[in-house]
């Protein structure tokens, strides 16, 4: 236990043992341990690789915006699989010693649990504060969430035509050494006129979606003050263009832009 994870440095006892069965040893995906650093200990996959995830596309909704109801969403899918190599999971589910994540999994009385009896185990920080239960089902994850009326990410059973996003999941990779970064978003690099229609280019960083182009010429305004003048869907590589038809307002000398994910 001398090498913890930040969030975990805050949460849990130091030690020669680990506080969920006494032992002196407690395992780790190779995700976890390069969140910490220790890369040295990290054998991995052929290629480097720290796991490796199969999708079965023929039953998934590979967008949001025409879903099947007899299928399941792509992303969440992809995203709990992700989780999984970087490192949530249990020991209960090959009856082996604990992971990281067994450190916040507690009884409804606030105990530590690591027993797959019953149905009460949640993942909580401190035992007091239950964020989400874990399923307890021998045909899923013991590492997973309970299913319930709202879908997670991480449910152990999943739920055809819906699309959660990642809420609790982030707090318990967190916990794990992992640090959320905003992705890079898009740039504006360039404004030219080219008649009375106005051309702004730039660069995506890791945007996906549909953006608008908002101008102003009071650049103080709130934001839903400002005038959509052109949309544009933007992939993640490469660099986008807008052409705001007849935007130049001639009765200004300055006029400002501003991206907006719709």
């Amino acid at each position: 236990m001398a090498h913890l994870p930040y969030g975990l440095s805050k949460t849990v006892p130091t030690g020669l043992t680990n506080p969920v069965n006494g032992d002196t040893i407690i395992r780790a995906h190779c995700g976890n341990l390069r969140a910490i650093g220790l890369t040295s200990y990290i054998s991995g996959l052929p290629g480097g690789v720290d796991g490796i995830i199969l999708l079965n596309t023929s039953i998934m909704n590979l967008t949001h915006t025409s879903i099947d109801p007899s299928k399941y969403d792509l992303l969440s899918v992809t995203e709990h699989e992700m989780d999984e190599v970087l490192g949530l999971g249990s020991g209960l589910q090959d009856g082996g010693g604990p992971f990281p994540q067994d450190l916040f999994r507690y009884s409804s009385a606030g105990a530590r649990s690591f027993t797959t009896s019953g149905d009460d185990a949640w993942f909580s920080l401190d035992g007091t504060n239950l964020l989400v239960q874990f399923n307890q089902e021998s045909d899923g994850d013991y590492g997973d969430w309970h299913s319930s009326s709202t879908p997670r990410v991480q449910d152990a059973f999943g739920t055809p035509g819906v699309t959660p996003s990642m809420g609790v999941e982030l707090i318990a990779l967190n916990v794990q050494g992992y640090e959320l970064l905003p992705p890079p978003q898009p740039g504006i690099v360039s404004i030219s006129l080219s008649g009375t229609d106005v051309v702004v280019a730039g660069t995506n960083g890791l945007a996906t979606g549909t953006y608008y182009l908002l101008a102003s010429t009071n650049v103080a305004l709130a934001l839903n003050e400002w005038s959509p003048v052109a949309t544009n869907f933007m992939t993640n590589i490469g660099s986008f263009t807008f052409t705001a038809t007849n935007a130049v307002n001639p009765q200004s000398a300055q006029q400002f832009y501003i991206l907006q994910l719709q």
